[in-house]
């Protein structure tokens, strides 16, 4: 393309120089979009190999619909000011930087997922400055939402994660129990369970079981099972009738 271009006239030059100009306007308008699909396959909401494989195959697709786009604009303005036989060898240059449209989408992706991973990073570092979390980080299908901690009523054991129940929601969380045990305030949650953790504000009923264990009830009605090795832990917090 650039072969003999000194020997064109300026305006052509000018005219090429636009055009070209044109490409990156175009990849202006697709950031948004790209960022819209990110929202929905962020690095934090999928695991990686789900993330690589999903954005491979879009950034494929993203850069084939981009070539088409810009060559489409380039083909109009190329045909309208210069020639259609020129208009070839722009075309060929648009497909020999079909590799750098797609760096250019995993540049983006890069640059989001970087937020992303900054914004949890300060996060953490500022709960990490507390003795105990004032609020978590838990991931939905499309985005990260921020539960202050006195908005979760209990916490429940799931596998490798950890099921935050906020009012009638629930979310997951990559923790373990034992971790997330050493960073709540224990005046405000308790351990009832191997597999559960309370929020003692919450509780509103004790109900004892015929095998000295016994049930709780929350606030938005739920039951749920105190094991017996945990019954010590509600024994500060409560004076009740009795054993437990």
């Amino acid at each position: 393309m650039e072969k003999g271009l000194s020997n064109l006239p300026k305006w052509e030059i000018w005219v090429r120089n636009i055009i070209f100009s044109l490409g990156w306007l175009i990849w202006a308008f697709f950031t948004p979009i790209v960022f819209s699909i990110y929202e929905r396959f962020s690095i934090i909401s999928k695991s990686k190999s789900t993330f690589l494989l999903i954005h491979l195959g879009i950034s494929l697709l993203t850069a084939v619909l981009y070539l088409i786009v810009n060559g489409f604009v380039v083909y109009l303005l190329w045909n309208l000011l210069i020639s259609e036989v020129a208009y070839f060898e722009v075309l060929l240059g648009l497909l020999e930087k079909f590799h750098v449209d797609l760096l250019i989408y995993w540049l983006l992706i890069g640059a989001f997922s970087l937020v992303d991973w900054t914004g949890l990073r300060a996060l953490k570092t500022e709960n990490q400055k507390n003795n105990y979390l004032e609020r978590i980080a838990v991931k939905t299908a499309f985005k990260i939402v921020i539960l202050q901690i006195d908005e979760v009523s209990w916490f429940e054991a799931y596998g490798d994660y950890v099921k935050v129940h906020s009012e009638d929601k629930f979310y997951l969380m990559n923790d373990s129990m034992i971790q997330l045990e050493g960073k709540l305030d224990p005046k405000k949650f308790t351990r009832i369970h191997r597999s559960t953790i309370v929020c003692i504000n919450d509780i509103r009923e004790l109900q004892p079981h015929w095998n000295k264990e016994f049930y709780l009830t929350l606030k938005n009605g739920k039951k749920l099972k105190v094991s017996r090795t945990y019954q010590e832990n509600l024994r500060s917090f409560f004076k009740t009738p009795g054993e437990i």
